[in-house]
């Protein structure tokens, strides 16, 4: 009898084992690392600013009596919380006293353009009249802030939707702006165009109407924070 099939028998067994050896392991799926956490910004109103041109109507008849103002923040505080890689994440905080608003400061004024230098009563007249009832009611509405905590991006042009309080009355507000994310430091700058009425605010009329301030202002922000903590994770 042939022993051809017990050889077959006692080989076949080992060929298959050394082919299976040789097989190899699945390689592991490399473990995702974390997205980094959102960071909290502290903003610095002695390195950004915030202010508001405000215009005088042409072509009425004492036109040549008014002035285009600018109003410049002081003493306000903020915060912004930014993620590099969630845009949801995004949270801005911005407070504004009224009774710190300036208005009309010689260097602001050669800043943005503005000719002229108003003497020292002219600027106070013109504060004085910003704050009366009718205007911001610094008396019952002694703050301006803004919340937001929609972003449409994490970096470069990214448009910041958020409410914006004036004069006791909130608006929904998309600011575009340019925003530069650091690991330490942060920057946004934009501007935006507001209507007063959308505030409750009458335009300033003076002269029965010869003289009179544009309803539509122009809002520009340029806000410089640095890292006070990190939140989540």
């Amino acid at each position: 009898m042939s022993s051809l099939p017990l050889v077959l028998a006692l080989l076949l067994p080992a060929a298959y084992a050394q082919e299976a050896a040789v097989v190899p392991a699945p390689a592991a799926e490399p473990v995702p690392e974390p997205a980094p956490a959102p960071v909290r910004y502290r903003l610095d109103p002695a390195a950004g600013q915030l202010m508001v041109q405000v215009s005088k109507v042409h072509g009425t008849v004492a036109a040549g009596f008014a002035h285009d103002h600018i109003v410049v923040a002081r003493g306000w505080t903020g915060s912004v919380t930014w993620s590099a890689t969630d845009a949801s994440a995004c949270v801005v905080d911005i407070r504004v006293p009224v009774d710190q608003l300036e208005v009309d400061a010689p260097a602001m004024r050669a800043q943005v353009g503005l000719e002229g230098d108003l003497g020292d009563g002219t600027r106070q007249d013109v504060r004085q009249h910003m704050l009366e009832e009718d205007q911001l009611d610094g008396a019952h509405h002694p703050e301006i802030s803004f919340h937001a905590s929609s972003c449409s991006g994490t970096e470069g042009p990214v448009t910041v939707t958020g409410t914006l309080e004036i004069h006791g009355v909130a608006r929904s507000v998309s600011a575009p702006m340019t925003v530069a994310p650091g690991p330490d430091g942060f920057r946004a700058q934009g501007s935006l165009q507001l209507r007063t009425s959308d505030f409750g605010i009458t335009p300033f009329t003076a002269l029965l109407g010869t003289v009179r301030v544009a309803d539509e202002l122009t809002l520009t922000v340029d806000v410089v924070g640095s890292r006070s903590q990190a939140t989540g994770g």
